[in-house]
């Protein structure tokens, strides 16, 4: 879920205020840390927190705001695994430069693992005065009160509890449609993925919400697993950036976009089904021969009736991909 926006430190919105300068992000690292008793922190390990997704959200605070009310409305098809899908919002509005969305979906891989744009690419905002994080946690610390045995958690994958009311004919997940909406394309419903459909779902995102176990919570002392260990971390992310000259910035730097790829399940402008079930070898297949290989072929950007019909067509430059 999108957090409340959080002021940026006041140096930095003195800096961009008066609308000279732009600031220019040019890259960022992340972290789940914990804080001890003498005030220091540590690294969360790795099997204990799964980041599945992120997006930090850097601008004006009101437009900021605006966003988050608009995320909670799933008609406006805001979907939070994908910054894109906030640029294609923020571009509907003609709000280009108020705010930026940047983040990734690396899982356990976002460790140690920084994210740069190189020269002259930057990510560029008009007078931020707040950010806000899209975070998505995994608590994989001790689910059933067992230590870690080097086996990753099933949790990652996000399993449909005993707990979650699926139905099918209704359409809905603990009474409610889920979002967003089921949608591969040709090739994966021939397939008879399970993923494609709300009849044969057995576990992702939809399975995910905010607040949702995990596990089967008969498994704990009470209904909702109320005093069961709970454990307090922070989300960390530093991200660098530069100072560049507003009448300047068209030569000095190539302002980045979030692009309309690449998600695999569709065939469209946009994103799928956003997530698919990787099918199983055959029994006896040797591993190394048990290889899973698909593909897509997607609109790179998001181009609206606003925008003139030769930027469809044009070159573009891949400064930056993260896959997940």
């Amino acid at each position: 879920r999108m957090i409340s926006p959080r002021p940026l430190p006041e140096h930095v919105v003195k800096e961009f205020a008066d609308g000279t300068a732009l600031m220019a992000i040019s890259g960022f690292v992340i972290d789940i840390v914990r804080r001890l008793a003498d005030g220091t922190e540590e690294s969360v390990p790795l099997y204990d927190a799964y980041l599945h997704h992120y997006i930090l959200h850097i601008g004006e605070a009101e437009k900021l705001h605006a966003l988050r009310a608009a995320a909670k409305n799933t008609s406006n098809r805001l979907n939070s695994m994908l910054p894109s899908s906030f640029e294609r919002w923020l571009k509907a509005r003609d709000a280009d430069g108020s705010y930026v969305s940047f983040g990734g979906a690396a899982g356990a891989e976002y460790r140690h693992n920084p994210h740069t744009f190189e020269a002259p690419y930057r990510l560029l905002v008009t007078k931020p005065t707040a950010w806000a994080p899209t975070l998505h946690v995994i608590n994989t610390e001790r689910p059933n009160a067992t230590a870690y045995d080097g086996v990753p958690s099933p949790l990652l994958q996000c399993p449909c509890s005993p707990q979650r009311v699926i139905d099918p004919v209704a359409g809905t997940v603990d009474g409610h449609a889920p979002y967003p909406p089921f949608g591969c394309d040709q090739a994966f419903f021939d397939a008879a993925n399970p993923s494609c459909s709300l009849e044969t779902y057995q576990g992702g995102w939809r399975c995910c919400e905010d607040g949702v176990f995990l596990i089967d919570t008969r498994q704990c002392a009470r209904p909702h697993c109320e005093g069961e260990p709970q454990a307090t971390w922070l989300f960390k992310m530093t991200f660098t950036y530069e100072s560049v000259a507003a009448a300047a910035a068209q030569r000095e730097v190539r302002a980045m976009e979030a692009t309309a790829c690449c998600d695999v399940t569709s065939t469209w402008q946009g994103d799928g089904n956003v997530e698919y079930d990787v099918p199983a070898c055959a029994a006896g297949t040797p591993p190394s021969e048990c290889v899973h290989v698909t593909s897509s072929v997607q609109p790179l950007a998001y181009h609206g009736a606003k925008e003139l019909d030769g930027e469809a067509r044009a070159l573009v430059q891949l400064n930056y991909a993260a896959p997940h």
